[in-house]
Order: C-alpha cells, then sequence, then structure tokens
C-alpha cells in the first residue's frame, strides 16, 4: 500500500484469505478499506543497505517479517518489494562465492568477492572508503621465525580487521599473503583505521623472541650478504574516497590504493595515507 510513492504497509495474501475464509467475513469487511488487511509495521528498508544488513533487521524482529518480505524505498520514496526466500537465496550464493574463493589461512574473501563487492557499491552509487592495508618488514620476520609464525601474524591481522570492521556495511577481503583490502562505509573508517594501527603496534611486537623485541627488530642479511636491521613488523594503510563517477570499475579503484598504499610506505613506522584527488577513469577497464 503506498500514498503518492510513500510506503503505509504491507497486504499479506495469506491473512486476506484466512481471515475472508472465516464465517461471515465477506458481509462483514466486504466493503471496508483493505487497510485493515495492511500490516502498517511492514518492515522498510533503503535500496542502498547491504543484503547482509537486512538480513540482521529481519533475524531481530519478529519471523513473520521473513514470510511477508519487505518494501524497498529509495530516499522514502516506494521502489518495489521483495520476499525473505528471495532475500535467502541471495545470501546463500554470495556465501558459495566467497568460501568458493576464500583465503585459505584467514577465511576471509579473495580478489573475486573483493572485485564483485567493489562493483557493487559502484553499481549502487554507494559513497565508500577503499583502504589497501599492507605489513612492512614482515619477509624478514618470516625468513627468521618460519612460515607457520607469519602465518600466525597474518591470521591474527585479519581478525584484528574484522573485528574493527562494522560487519552491517563494511567489508573486509585477503588479497593474499601480507595485503588486505577493507571497504569502508562508515563514516569513522579513519579512527577505526587509526585504531588498528594502534593496535598493531602493541601486539606485533608481541611475536618476536624476547632478545629481538629488547633491540627493537632483528638482524637479518640482503642479497648481497650485508647485515641489515629490520624494525618491528608495521602497516600501512592507504585510502581512496569512491564518490560516483562515470566509467568507475574494480580496476580504477584498484590501481588508485597501490598508489595510495605507496605513499602511505614512504612514510616510516605505522602509517595512514588519505589520496585526496579523485579516482582516475580515463582508462577504465
Amino acid at each position: 500500500m503506498v500514498d503518492d510513492d510513500t510506503p503505509l504497509g504491507l497486504i499479506s495474501r495469506y491473512n486476506i484469505s484466512h481471515q475472508l475464509s472465516r464465517q461471515y467475513a465477506r458481509e462483514i469487511y466486504g466493503k471496508k478499506s483493505c487497510m485493515v488487511f495492511t500490516d502498517k509495521k511492514a518492515l522498510i528498508v533503503e535500496k542502498c543497505m547491504s543484503l547482509q544488513a537486512i538480513s540482521n533487521l529481519i533475524t531481530g524482529m519478529e519471523p513473520h517479517h521473513l514470510t511477508t518480505g519487505f518494501i524497498v524505498t529509495d530516499q522514502g520514496r516506494y521502489i518495489g518489494v521483495s520476499s525473505g526466500h528471495a532475500l535467502l537465496r541471495e545470501i546463500t550464493e554470495m556465501q558459495i562465492i566467497a568460501a568458493r574463493y576464500a583465503n585459505p589461512l584467514t577465511l576471509l574473501p579473495g580478489n573475486v568477492p573483493i572485485n564483485e563487492h567493489m562493483d557493487r557499491l559502484i553499481d549502487n552509487g554507494i559513497t565508500f572508503w577503499a583502504c589497501y592495508c599492507d605489513l612492512d618488514n614482515f619477509k624478514p620476520f618470516n625468513d627468521k621465525y618460519g612460515f607457520r609464525r607469519g602465518d600466525e601474524i597474518i591470521q591474527y591481522t585479519g581478525k584484528l580487521l574484522q573485528e574493527s570492521a562494522q560487519p552491517a556495511i563494511d567489508f573486509v577481503g585477503h588479497v593474499g599473503g601480507d595485503d588486505f583490502i577493507i571497504l569502508f562505509q562508515s563514516e569513522d573508517w579513519e579512527t577505526r583505521c587509526r585504531a588498528i594501527l594502534d593496535a598493531l603496534a602493541v601486539e606485533l611486537p608481541k611475536f618476536y623472541d624476547k632478545k629481538d623485541r629488547l633491540n627493537g627488530g632483528i638482524q637479518s642479511k640482503d642479497r648481497q650478504g650485508n647485515k641489515v636491521f629490520n624494525p618491528f613488523i608495521t602497516m600501512s594503510i592507504g585510502v581512496v574516497r569512491i564518490d560516483n563517477a562515470p566509467m568507475m570499475t574494480h580496476h580504477n579503484i584498484s590501481a588508485s590504493i597501490c598508489k595510495a598504499k605507496k605513499q602511505a610506505k614512504a612514510i616510516a613506522g605505522n602509517s595512514l595515507f588519505v589520496e585526496r584527488r579523485k579516482v582516475d577513469t580515463r582508462n577504465a577497464a
């Protein structure tokens, strides 16, 4: 039910059939407004909401919303309805795709789901902040302590990034190795990024042996056999704001955040670099 594109509620076919099947129901309700059968507390969601966010809403409400469905709006104006069944089907499909391309070490979505999520945000005209997170000085640690302890750092980092994001609207992916992607819709994305860096500054040194902790890092040799000192592992985060733009694709975004990450890596220690320029879409793939 709508009034000048403003949704008023939902009428359930099951509810009408159930009510009208009663004795004298047609005589009682036959000439009354259909608003009598309208659920005025129907779930209404904006089209920009993620499927996961809608799912969380429905599971936190009364069970009948899953069967009766929900209303979809664009800035408060009615654009359609959807069913709980369709929602579950889409979420299941997304989970299957995510599991197929998940990184086996962290179980975070890999390159394919990352690119698809970027494109979905772009297609829906959603503003977000794309972050490329890269660990510095990780290879020397891996070389000295072995892959197992290196894997522990990767797993810890992946878990920290997940905990630092808002599950309903943010997306965390694992490109591979020590590289991660976060797609923030949270307005406080910068606070979350800085909290990540602060946590890593405290926790990562704990993965080193006591002697190396006291020294502030580890000694290693470069390819020429020269001794090199490698400080504790840190993280560089390059950030690019993504607005709706013509010809925008995940290719443009990937290129832009790679450049921003390189700028962040030029800053010593745990660093955050935010690219203020617009994403270049001239060479969109």
